[in-house]
This record gives C-alpha cells, sequence and structure tokens, in this order.
C-alpha cells in the first residue's frame, strides 16, 4: 500500500527493509512479549514455550517469507538451546535454516530477498564482534575511586545510549558492506548514507 515514490525513498536510502516484513520484525515481536513475560513473572521454560508459540503464529501470519522463516529456525535452535542448557550457535542456526529452506523451495536459494537476509545476518555475526572490538578500548585493568560507587541514573543512561550507537553504528557498517555488491547488482545503488539511515530509523521504530 506504500506509494511508489515513498518506497522509491526507502530502497535509495538503504531502508526497505524496515517496511518489509523480515527477521528483524519477529525479533521486535518476540522482544515484546520476552519483556512482558518478565514483567508478570512467567521465566524460565514456560516463557520459552509462550514465545515459541508467538513465533510461529507470527511467522504463519505474515506468510512463511523467507527472511522470516529464516529468523524463526534460527530463534527455534535458540530456544532449543536453551531448554536444554546448550551453548546456543548463530552460525550453526543459520546454516541449518539455509539447508531446511533449501530442502523445502531450491529455487529460494536465487531470490534477492533470501540472499540479502542471510548474508545480511552472517555479516552481523562475523564481523560485528570484530569491529566492536576494533571500535572500544578495553577498560583499565586498575580501579579507580568512582568504579566503587554504583552508577546514577543519568550514568546509566549515557551507557545505554553509548551501548546503542556504537551496536547501531558497527551493525550498519557491516551490513551496509557486506550487502553492497548486492545492492549494486540488484538495485544499482551503493549510498553510505543507509549507515546513518538504518541507525536513526532502527530507534524510532
Amino acid at each position: 500500500g506504500f506509494p511508489d515514490d515513498l518506497e522509491d525513498k526507502f530502497v535509495r536510502t538503504g531502508t526497505v527493509h524496515f517496511i518489509s516484513v523480515s527477521g528483524a520484525h519477529l525479533a521486535i515481536v518476540v522482544g515484546i512479549f520476552f519483556l512482558l513475560c518478565s514483567w508478570i513473572g512467567v521465566i524460565g521454560r514456560s516463557r520459552i514455550g509462550i514465545l515459541l508459540v508467538i513465533s510461529i503464529l507470527y511467522a504463519g501470519i505474515t506468510g512463511l517469507d523467507t527472511p522470516v522463516s529464516r529468523a524463526l529456525i534460527m530463534l527455534i535452535c535458540y530456544f532449543g538451546a536453551e531448554i536444554f542448557n546448550r551453548k546456543p550457535n548463530a552460525i550453526n542456526s543459520l546454516a541449518l535454516a539455509a539447508i531446511i529452506i533449501s530442502l523445502y523451495n531450491p529455487y529460494e536459494t536465487f531470490s534477492a530477498g533470501a540472499r540479502l537476509s542471510f548474508i545480511a545476518v552472517l555479516f552481523i555475526v562475523v564481523s560485528t564482534p570484530i569491529l566492536l572490538r576494533l571500535i572500544c578500548k578495553p577498560p583499565p585493568a586498575e580501579k579507580t575511586i568512582s568504579d566503587l560507587f554504583p552508577p546514577t541514573l543519568i550514568q546509566r543512561l549515557c551507557q545505554a545510549i553509548k551501548w546503542y550507537l556504537v551496536n547501531g553504528f558497527a551493525v550498519s557498517v557491516v551490513v551496509c558492506v557486506g550487502l553492497s555488491l548486492l545492492t549494486l547488482y540488484y538495485f544499482n545503488i551503493i549510498n553510505p548514507i543507509a549507515i546513518i539511515a538504518n541507525i536513526i530509523l532502527s530507534f524510532l521504530i
């Protein structure tokens, strides 16, 4: 239902994924219900069971497009690891999602949505921690007097804002760089403004 000129602006600024149903939307829905469960005291496996049902229902409602299916399979792997007290592995769950989707519909591996979704997540998982280590300096080994006192509300708020901006910048950079060749191939666009636009829009959304 979006006007063509408005949709074109999202495409040209590298933010079209915000208006198309994707794995990020599934993560937002699950995150909201995770917080709701925590607030009413539902934790542990009961919370995992509720979140699994919510995830499957939402994915089914949206039509199980490839990006949502990929996110759903990865979420199921994550919740399964939590249930069986195993350490989740994002690369393994991403690979499993690729295998299952390819077995179900081999032609989907040639679609733009599937390629952009899987490669974006791969770059986020592999490259973001590396970039964060380059950006963020390790904390000093020696403690100061201020470390002995709990942080104030303002300090916690500043730390949260700094964490969001640094992580948002790192994710935007690795995704924009990692998908640059594909976006050039599919959309004939390379736009560095996408790095800043994604940070701002993700916060608003």
